[in-house]
């Protein structure tokens, strides 16, 4: 019986959550488990903030 994750949504934890998943899925050699992604959007967009320090 296969077996499916499935994960919701495709922001920074989403992604994050699924790429593990099939990792240690790979890693573990795991044929009988699926994992799904569902996003609103085709595209992941990541912004990068940068702090910046204050200057003395």
């Amino acid at each position: 019986m296969s077996k499916r994750i499935l994960v919701v949504g495709a922001g920074f934890a989403g992604m994050w959550s699924a790429l593990s998943a099939a990792w240690l899925i790979d890693r573990h050699g795991r044929t009988d488990i699926e994992v799904v992604l569902i996003a609103p959007e085709i595209c992941m967009c990541v912004r990068v903030f940068t702090r910046k320090t204050p200057q003395a």
